[in-house]
């Protein structure tokens, strides 16, 4: 009887340990929820246009992340028919090892009327 409560212990402490998430795992999730939250972010401050400022702060899930947006209307020729804008978005969060970021860049072209 001894022998089979033995090899019971041993049998659920092995499937046990293959079963459970580790530190590593856990700490390996967390990390991709972090980033991933900082990617809709910035996707969300680019494709908002009715947004007008260029930085903010958010909270998601006891987590603070700051953002800053930098857009440039780079400067037309006269006989360009569009213009181009770039906008590229910075969300920072405080991580294990210090301050971390993410950096999302997109460009628009408008075109505009030819005048002539």
């Amino acid at each position: 009887m001894a022998d089979a409560l033995i090899a019971l212990l041993l049998t659920s402490l092995f499937l046990s340990g293959l079963l459970s998430v580790n530190a590593t795992t856990l700490r390996t999730a967390v990390s991709g929820e972090t980033r991933l939250t900082a990617a809709l972010i910035a996707r969300a401050v680019i494709e908002d246009p009715s947004m007008r400022e260029d930085a903010g702060k958010v909270e998601v899930a006891g987590r603070t992340y700051t953002w800053q947006r930098d857009r440039q209307d780079l400067p037309p020729d006269m006989k360009d028919r569009a213009l181009l804008t770039t906008i590229s978005v910075a969300v920072h969060w405080q991580g294990r090892s210090g301050d971390l970021v993410y950096r999302l860049e997109t460009a628009r072209v408008k075109g505009r009327a030819h005048e002539g």
